[in-house]
């Protein structure tokens, strides 16, 4: 989780919160405002966790941070701007795969190129 931790508080875009999917022996614990935990039964499958992320998230955008995976600390400030429509698009991150939706279920991905 410190990784995960690390990722999520370098990032660049202010209006935000991690909801960790715990299927591990020893449930992860927060105390920040921010971070919210669901415990979950072990062997716990990825698209069920995402489908219960999906229903518990507060927010209306949903970006996928994996624990064992670095993200860009402009990520999230990427995605809002691509979903709403602004000029920029994602094609100035670095490489890798990326990909965020709103609850209308419009996603977002870099484009490869310039």
């Amino acid at each position: 989780m410190p990784w995960l931790l690390w990722c999520f508080d370098r990032q660049t875009w202010p209006h935000r919160e991690l909801l960790i999917l715990d299927s591990s022996e020893r449930t992860f614990v927060s105390v920040r405002d921010d971070v919210r935990v669901m415990a979950l039964p072990s062997g716990t499958g990825v698209a069920r966790k995402r489908n219960l992320a999906l229903g518990a998230a507060r927010g209306d955008l949903i970006a996928w941070f994996d624990d064992d995976d670095w993200q860009h600390p402009e990520k999230l400030a990427w995605h809002v701007e691509a979903l709403r429509g602004g000029p920029r698009t994602l094609d100035r991150r670095p490489g890798g795969s990326s990909t965020c939706t709103n609850r209308d279920a419009r996603r977002s991905r870099p484009r490869r190129g310039a």
